[in-house]
């Protein structure tokens, strides 16, 4: 994050760890991945600048590069688009994820959190019983990335909100 904020000042982005999930789930990945989404069309500048002087960087990896090499890597960036809207938070400075991100990020990109998919009901209740998860914000960024109903069957009984009439 400082380097970005250093090197590309202008650029928007957040960045947030897979490691941060892992509070929420029952088995442990071996991975910690740092995900760095910036604005489309920095994606490439963002993601050579990083390759200048970081090992294993990767450029917007589908499921077949996930699976042939990141998979196989203990960490690693990862530079994604950003998805305008999404919730985000500056804490000490640093643009990264919300709670209410995470958990559609990973019921979105299925092929990309391989490690939390079998887990995605534990993830969801586990997140709801430990953190306040502003439901609205959520289902709203969901909705974004056309994943309302599937978002929403994850939300525990005990945790939905009602919608009004």
């Amino acid at each position: 994050a400082k380097t970005l904020q250093k090197e590309l000042p202008l650029v928007d982005y957040c960045i947030w760890e897979t490691r941060w999930i892992s509070n929420w789930m029952n088995h442990q990945p071996a991975a910690a991945w740092i995900i760095v989404e910036v604005e489309k069309e920095m994606q490439e500048t963002v993601f050579f600048r990083l390759k200048d002087f970081l090992k294993n960087v990767f450029l917007d990896p589908d499921r077949r590069m996930t699976e042939l090499y990141l998979l196989q890597t203990n960490e690693a960036i990862i530079i994604k688009p950003l998805v305008t809207e999404a919730p985000v938070v500056l804490i000490d400075d640093i643009k990264t994820a919300m709670p209410e991100k995470i958990l559609v990020d990973i019921v979105a990109e299925p092929g990309l959190f391989q490690a939390q998919q079998a887990e995605l009901e534990d993830i969801f209740s586990t997140a709801f019983q430990e953190i306040p998860v502003n439901q609205s914000k959520m289902m709203r960024y969901a909705g974004r990335r056309k994943k309302t109903s599937a978002v929403e069957s994850l939300i525990p009984n005990t945790q939905k909100v009602q919608k009004s009439q």
